[in-house]
């Protein structure tokens, strides 16, 4: 019987998750100014290995091109499919003019940047992998001449010091506004204008003043305004004072200003994101005459961020959503959950709180769950995390599943030594009341500019089993190269009690409870699941000005599995190997182009591939961009003399309407020819997409 707190949880995700999407590999982007540049960071909902840069120097278009590790977060290979706009807080004024994210070969996904005017790119990993962070350098960009939006909440949170006494006047300051006791703010603001330097200090005299506006006293406030423009009239928080001072000394606004500072004080929010219809259609020509219908479908896609902010407290909505319309079959027409979440988070306590269907893949979380997770700041380098919720099903991911739920805490140690934190963790998962698995685990992170490394080790208490061990690394041996480095070894599929339903013949794990005991099920479970190892080298190399080639080779091997329960044991695999090189170009035929020739091999037990690929990517103009593209393939099975061709040609249009609207377009061809050891088969497919997408 299910608990209050976990029946009251449920209820209160219900209310605050729509029906939501289809998988979206782009979580969430988070745009900050760094002095007279920008960082964005995008997160994903699974490991993303930084490959490659298209262009190293000053321009408007960069493609960044990343390598997937859909294993830690349990997604498959499909679910990095599609193209979308990749959103960001518009807010803050920046030279970006669009993100996108293309996984229309989702085993080489890249993410595209377009920029107002020339800027120069630096990216590299997270920690984790689980994040881009790209350095904007905006230095040969000339400013708008009206300074960018900054609140009085802005001001308030970026309002800090190293220095302990400082922190501790700033602290009081802050608590005093909140309290409107604007005389004590008056006297800690004033001391603090006149004991510090810097940003604080100038921070520090614009909330002086901002405060004798909040108490009415004009004149000072005034006063306070025009000191602060005569000392940094050649900052941009000059401009953004004068806009205040021409407010303050409109007469007939003076009441109006004194509600807008002390609202924009109190509260700050924003809100943007995008709204998008694809409409796909798939036709299948065989050779023997006529035609059928492959995909008939229209998907509608919203996704939007709400934010309010007062300095201390953040709260932030995220919703991420699509619904698909299948023409040809209304039955297979659904809802696929992805992101809709609550998080509030209070910069004094240095706690987080967030709520909702969500996606984590630390803290032994195997991705997307519905639930709750916190996190408290109990000191700057200790932090301890807590969740608890229902793992989402993967063929019911428009429903919250209550039958399975786990909870979990952790710590983690920041600044261990230079540039490491880890992490340790305690995660319980039941399975219809039954222990469904139960893991003690470990991470570690190391992170620079030029290098970042991610560790972790799962280990299962409750089968006594290691569940999965990962390494991730990613150099730049020179200017000129990076080299990524993955060792991937576990249960495949992760080791749970619910791996026992395989070959059972039930689709509930609980119609299994009257044929087996508790013990047996374990055992079941065991036998299912096999060992998988895998280990993928990649390089990239600057060979110019012009070219970048990049080369990978993977091997990979699968354990066997035990015969029991009427169920047939499978054999080891022996080593797959795959391989990949592609020689990417810019600035080819035209300014910005991108060109990407690949070439991939593999030899797997069953069969050897080879695959050609073409790809081009250009713009006419601002507005217009063309990207040609073919992709040929020849299989040879080694276990007959059948083989395999297939071509596939196509061509993408988008156009951009303006600054807020776009529209797309592609259209391709198929042409597939096998041969059996018996017969062969030939057929046709075309496929063609038109969509548009409105940002706000």
């Amino acid at each position: 019987m299910k608990s209050k707190f976990s029946q009251g949880l449920c209820l209160l995700m219900l209310l605050c998750l729509p029906s939501l999407s289809w998988a979206r590999i782009v979580e969430k982007t988070k745009l900050d100014e760094e002095g007279d540049n920008y960082r964005i960071e995008i997160t994903f909902a699974t490991p993303m290995r930084f490959s490659n840069l298209s262009d190293q120097g000053f321009t408007r278009t960069f493609e960044i091109q990343l390598r997937p590790d859909t294993l830690l977060s349990g997604l498959t290979i499909d679910d990095l499919g599609g193209r979308y706009s990749v959103n960001w807080n518009r807010s803050l004024w920046s030279p970006i003019s669009e993100i996108t994210y293309d996984g229309d070969d989702p085993e080489f996904p890249y993410v595209t940047l377009r920029f107002k005017d020339k800027v120069k790119l630096s990216v590299r990993n997270s920690a984790d992998f689980m994040s881009l962070i790209i350095d904007i350098d905006a230095s040969e960009i000339t400013r708008p001449a009206k300074a960018p939006k900054l609140t009085s909440a802005d001001l308030l949170k970026d309002l800090s010091s190293d220095d302990v006494k400082i922190q501790n006047s700033i602290d009081e300051a802050k608590a005093a506004i909140f309290a409107k006791d604007y005389n004590t703010a008056i006297r800690l603001f004033r001391a603090l204008k006149d004991t510090t330097t810097g940003v604080t200090q100038r921070r520090a005299h614009e909330l002086l003043a901002i405060t004798r506006e909040l108490n009415q006293q004009l004149a000072q406030a005034k006063g306070e305004y025009e000191t602060f423009i005569d000392l940094y009239g050649d900052t941009e928080d000059a401009a953004r004072v004068r806009q205040r001072l021409a407010v303050l000394v409109t007469s007939d606004m003076k009441a109006k200003s004194i509600g807008q500072a002390e609202e924009a004080l109190a509260w700050d929010s924003e809100f943007y994101g995008s709204f998008g219809q694809r409409y796909y259609r798939d036709d299948n020509y065989p050779e023997a005459g006529g035609s059928t219908i492959l995909r008939d479908q229209l998907t509608s896609d919203l996704d939007f961020v709400h934010r309010v902010s007062n300095g201390i407290w953040d709260i932030k909505t995220q919703f991420i959503g699509s619904y698909r319309k299948d023409f040809e079959d209304d039955a297979d027409s659904e809802f696929r959950p992805n992101v809709g979440s609550i998080e509030i988070e209070n910069s004094d306590w240095g706690t987080i709180a967030k709520l909702g269907r969500q996606s984590r893949n630390t803290d032994g979380i195997l991705g997307r769950f519905d639930g709750l997770y916190a996190s408290h700041e109990v000191t700057p380098d200790i932090i301890v995390n807590a969740s608890f919720g229902y793992p989402v099903d993967i063929s019911r991911r428009d429903t919250i599943n209550t039958d399975v739920e786990f909870y979990g805490t952790s710590v983690d140690f920041l600044n261990v030594a230079d540039n490491w934190n880890l992490s340790a963790y305690y995660i319980k998962q039941t399975n219809f009341g039954l222990t469904d698995r139960e893991a003690l685990g470990a991470e570690a992170r190391y992170s620079t500019r030029a290098s970042s490394i991610y560790a972790t080790f799962d280990y299962d208490i409750y089968f006594e089993e290691l569940n999965s061990a990962l390494f991730l690394g990613n150099w730049s041996l020179s200017e000129a190269t990076r080299l990524n480095v993955s060792f991937d070894y576990r249960y495949s599929p992760t080791l749970t009690k619910l791996n026992a339903i395989q070959g059972q013949g039930v689709t509930s794990f609980d119609a299994l409870f009257p044929l087996y005991s508790d013990d047996e099920l374990k055992q079941l479970a065991l036998d299912r699941s096999a060992r998988s190892t895998t280990i993928t080298t990649s390089l990239t190399h600057t060979l110019n000005e012009k070219w970048q080639v990049i080369g990978d080779v993977t091997a990979t091997e699968f354990g066997a599995t035990e015969t029991s329960a009427g169920v047939e044991g499978t054999d080891a695999t022996g080593t797959d190997l795959y391989y990949s090189l592609q020689f990417v170009g810019t600035n080819i035929l035209q300014i910005n182009d991108v060109a990407i020739w690949g070439l991939r091999m593999s030899d797997t037990d069953s069969a050897s591939t080879y695959t050609v690929t073409g790809n081009w990517r250009f713009s006419p103009n601002r507005k217009f961009k063309i990207n040609p593209r073919i992709r040929v393939d020849y299989r040879a099975n080694n276990y007959d003399s059948g083989d395999r061709w297939v071509t596939r040609p196509s061509v993408r249009l988008d156009y951009k309407i303006n600054k807020q609207a776009r529209i797309e377009f592609e259209a391709g061809y198929e042409w597939y020819d096998e041969t059996y050891a018996v017969g062969a088969y030939k057929n046709e497919t075309s496929f063609v997409t038109l969509g548009y997408r409105l940002d706000f």
